[in-house]
Order: structure tokens, then C-alpha cells, then sequence
């Protein structure tokens, strides 16, 4: 079993519980939503791990860091735009979808802090790991993935959703946001 589908079997479901309680939301909702976060904070990792630098920084954070910091470094400016993006495809309020990112995030890091150290893995190895948990989120679109590429480097990832959500003045855009919620389980 790869990372991603760890992630989505043990992270999700348990998250989307302390989601839907927490915030006083459908179990359902709070799933959808914890779908569209997961993957996202997946290839943010997958993505900032893709440099010495970058890997080093998420191995030290993942390993003692605090949770809340690790995922502002991985999502950067862009952490708004994806919560307003996840709360208007899940149909939720932008705080809680902040709130879903609070409890997604850190609950993926252990779980990658767990796999580091069962493992032994140094950080090339998490870096690779998260590579892997990259592609996978990626990969989870499929054949779309190549449709849904906004800025044309060959994958779907974090500028392509800011792309898709922000709809850049292009009607559509909009649409393709649409379909993506759709397909990922947000509202039609």
C-alpha cells in the first residue's frame, strides 16, 4: 500500500469524524471536504520535498517541529485560497474549512512521522516517500489529470489549483473547478 492510500484509508476517515463533530457538520460533508484537503497538503508536502532544502525542512518538522508551522511552510500564501476552495466545493464555511486543514494536517504528519521512523528512513528516503504520496495525489485524477494542468509542467498540483479556483477571469475555469469538486466529491 502506498502512502497516499494510507493517508486516505487510516488519516480520512478518522479525521472527517473529528471534523464532523468538532465543527457540527454531515459526516458526509466532512468527508468530502477532508477528500479535497488530504491530497492537497499531500502534493504541497510532495512538492517543498523536491529540494534538499525543502526536504530537510519538512524531515525536521515532521520529526519535533510544530504541526501548525510545518503546514503554513507547505502551503505558503497559497493556504486561503485552497481552504476558500475547499469550503466552497464541500459546501462548508471558510473557518471550518481552515479547521479542516488544522486537523488534517497534522494528523498526515504523524502518521508520515510514524512511517519515517518504522521505516528507518533518512531524508532522501521521506523525501522519496512524499514524492511517491505526490504523484499518487496527482494520480488519484487519472486520465483528467492532463486536462486539469493550468500552467503546463506536467502535473496537477497546488498552481493548478489556485488556478482553477481563482478561475483567473477565463469562464472556464469555473466550470473546470466545478468538475473537479464534482469528481472529488464536493458539490455538484
Amino acid at each position: 500500500m502506498d502512502i497516499m492510500q494510507m493517508i486516505m484509508q487510516n488519516v480520512a476517515g478518522q479525521a472527517a469524524g473529528q471534523v464532523a463533530e468538532k465543527f457540527g457538520i454531515d459526516k458526509n460533508v466532512a468527508q468530502n471536504a477532508v477528500g479535497l484537503a488530504a491530497p492537497m497538503i499531500m502534493s504541497a508536502l510532495g512538492k517543498k520535498a523536491g529540494s534538499e532544502q525543502g526536504a530537510q525542512a519538512v524531515a525536521n518538522g515532521i520529526t519535533g517541529g510544530n504541526p501548525m508551522d510545518l503546514l503554513g511552510m507547505v502551503l505558503g500564501n497559497k493556504q486561503p485560497a485552497l481552504q476558500n476552495h475547499v469550503a466552497q466545493q464541500a459546501g462548508v464555511d471558510p473557518n471550518v474549512a481552515g479547521g479542516i486543514f488544522e486537523t488534517v494536517g497534522p494528523m498526515i504528519f504523524g502518521m508520515l512521522g510514524k512511517q519515517q521512523q518504522q521505516q528507518g528512513l533518512d531524508v532522501n528516503g521521506l523525501a522519496g516517500l512524499l514524492q511517491g504520496g505526490k504523484s499518487q495525489s496527482d494520480g488519484m485524477l487519472g486520465a483528467l489529470a492532463p486536462f486539469l494542468d493550468q500552467d503546463g509542467d506536467g502535473d496537477f498540483d497546488l498552481q493548478d489549483i489556485m488556478k482553477l479556483a481563482g478561475g483567473g477571469g477565463n469562464s472556464g475555469s469555473a466550470g473546470l473547478g466545478s468538475l473537479l469538486g464534482g469528481l472529488m466529491g464536493g458539490k455538484k
